[in-house]
């Protein structure tokens, strides 16, 4: 269980992160849905089991959000994890300091979480980007971005 001590940061219990929308920094390299279109754990359950947990494998790998998931419903976040930490900016997107895998993945196996929260008084930084650049809004319509934004 997390303890209120995180010097700039309120902490919110049970934060539920579906509707939100949250600024993520992802590629093909460290997220299944991207390299492949959806994200492992909306297949149907009988597709996979729990023997993968003890088994590291890569944040690209089918099983890691699967994985995280699971520990997460049955361990919650620890103190031994850093904490998931995330901002609140004044355009209403969310951006994520620490822990984007362990948020991605609660919210798409509707579990809540404990995390730390800091509200900032600007634009997220995908919103910064699109109203200063014209190379960041055509890389953001065609989706090559790394940085992009997701409602959960």
């Amino acid at each position: 269980m997390l303890e209120d001590n995180y010097p700039g940061y309120n902490l919110i219990r049970n934060f539920n992160p579906k509707g939100k929308t949250f600024v993520f920094n992802l590629s093909k390299y460290d997220c299944y849905r991207l390299s492949k279109g959806k994200c492992s754990i909306q297949f149907e359950q009988e597709k996979y089991k729990d023997e993968s947990n003890s088994i590291y494998c890569k944040e690209c790998d089918y099983r890691y959000c699967i994985s995280l998931a699971h520990s997460l419903k049955e361990k919650g976040v620890t103190n031994n994890l850093s904490p998931v930490r995330i901002t609140r900016n004044s355009c209403g997107h969310y951006a994520i300091t620490d822990g984007q895998h362990r948020l991605c993945s609660a919210a798409n196996a509707n579990i809540k979480l404990d995390v730390y929260v800091q509200d900032y008084d600007g634009q997220c930084r995908v919103c910064y980007w699109k109203k200063k650049s014209i190379k960041y809004r055509i890389k953001d319509i065609i989706k090559k971005n790394d940085e992009f934004l997701r409602r959960l």
